[in-house]
């Protein structure tokens, strides 16, 4: 197995991240390989979290695995893999999850949120919001704007006592007290435009979901304490059915 590999598996293992995060990094080893150091896509958002070697806690860990999907897991050297016995020491609150009928009260139930994260005595700038689409990231702005919190982009080195908001892609290797995950819904989540239809390629597109999948896990573990998911409409298929 390739050294970034191991490592990354490693750190999946002590991490708790468990058997379908290994799954997703060794899926996405090529791509690991080929970017040294300073892997990019989908496999840097999936490899900077493991790769950062940060505690989580352990509630937030079980949700996210989950995300990756269930098929079982069998390393590049043939053997089916098995972590039995393997637990994250930490424990935190578990994940929340809201589905809302319209935009306006998925943005509202965020402002609520954020500010129930501020009165806990969390940093605007330990709070991160993040979206698929940078169009659905600048309209959660605008909102939250007018309701009277502030936000910068992730990118640039801006100290302002202001919410962190971007795109999933954009919040490769940062990590955050507290992270909502918003507009988790199909038509988004996947992204259409990022996945090749079945009947022209089956094997790409199933990698194309894969990747997608990578990227909503990724997303979600750059919460460290308190991870909020949100979605307008019908609930994005990789959200666990039993948690919508």
């Amino acid at each position: 197995m390739p050294r970034a590999v191991r490592r990354g598996v490693t750190a999946a293992v002590e991490y708790g991240v468990g058997r379908a995060g290994i799954a997703a990094v060794r899926a996405l080893d090529r791509d690991v390989v080929g970017q040294g150091h300073h892997p990019r896509g989908a496999a840097g958002s999936v490899t900077g979290w493991v790769f950062a070697h940060r505690p989580s806690n352990r509630q937030r860990n079980a949700w996210a695995v989950s995300l990756l999907g269930t098929d079982p897991v069998t390393g590049l050297d043939g053997e089916v893999d098995s972590l039995l016995g393997y637990r994250s020491p930490m424990h935190g609150p578990r994940p929340q999850l809201r589905m809302t009928a319209t935009r306006a009260e998925e943005f509202g139930l965020l402002a609520e949120q954020i500010r129930s994260w501020l009165a806990l005595g969390i940093e605007p700038q330990a709070i991160g919001v993040t979206a698929r689409s940078a169009s659905l990231v600048r309209e959660a702005r605008q909102m939250l704007k007018a309701d009277g919190i502030m936000t910068v982009p992730l990118s640039g080195r801006n100290n302002a006592q202001a919410v962190r908001a971007g795109t999933m892609h954009a919040m490769k290797g940062l990590e955050f007290q507290a992270v909502a995950v918003i507009g988790v819904e199909e038509g988004l989540v996947p992204e259409p435009a990022a996945i090749t239809p079945e009947g022209e390629d089956a094997v790409t597109h199933a990698q194309d979901l894969q990747r997608e999948r990578c990227v909503l896990f990724a997303a979600c573990t750059r919460a460290r304490d308190h991870l909020f998911v949100s979605g307008t409409g019908a609930p994005s298929r990789f959200l666990p059915p039993l948690a919508v």
